[in-house]
């Protein structure tokens, strides 16, 4: 039980991680005019519905657990791991999208000369 909602804590962790990445290289290819491509395009479309999903999910294993004498506490205990694991997220999230650096190719190039 406890496992079960460890487990989709961390897919629901997963899933919003890819999602702000995927919103933030949407964000960077529209700035250079290059479309995103169909799988990204297709996750970006069932992004909420996934989220919704597994949300239910959770609050059904956290029911669970809490509901079982065993693991009286145990909700909590996960809820602050959760916590926790956001936090981490976060530090090492920019701020701004502007704080990501990207070389755009078309703009940028490079010296191939050799330092003698």
């Amino acid at each position: 039980m406890v496992g079960e909602a460890r487990i989709l804590a961390e897919r629901l962790s997963e899933l919003r991680t890819e999602y702000l990445v995927l919103v933030d290289q949407h964000e960077l290819r529209k700035r250079l005019d290059i479309p995103l491509d169909s799988a990204t395009l297709n996750f970006l479309l069932r992004y909420q519905n996934q989220k919704t999903k597994i949300e239910t999910e959770l609050k059904l294993a956290r029911h669970n657990v809490e509901s079982h004498p065993e693991h009286a506490n145990c909700s909590a205990r996960i809820a602050e791991e959760e916590a926790n694991e956001e936090e981490v997220i976060q530090h090492f999230m920019p701020e701004k999208l502007e704080d990501q650096t990207y070389n755009n190719p078309r703009t940028h190039s490079l010296s191939t000369k050799a330092i003698s």
